[in-house]
């Protein structure tokens, strides 16, 4: 699972990666942006992966619904 690194108070953030990447990232944007303060409302969460191809549940019983429907109508008016 990817992670990225935010903060909170100049709302700045990282690309997905590993957590050990989202760690640096946090370490360098702490002293480059903050002269090495740890700022408020910082956090480190999982980020949607982009490699990820799938579509979700939701999306797929629905297109499942209209299909079955699209064969009953066909059934009942033949």
């Amino acid at each position: 699972m990817p992670y990225s690194y935010r903060c909170g108070s100049c709302s700045a953030s990282s690309p997905p990666g590993h957590y050990d990447d989202a760690l640096a990232a946090r370490d360098e944007h702490r002293r480059t942006a903050h002269g090495g303060l740890i700022p408020d409302g910082e956090s480190i969460t999982e980020a949607d992966d982009p490699d990820r191809r799938g579509l979700d549940p939701k999306t797929i019983a629905a297109v499942a619904g209209l299909g079955l429907l699209a064969a009953l109508y066909r059934w009942i008016t033949h």
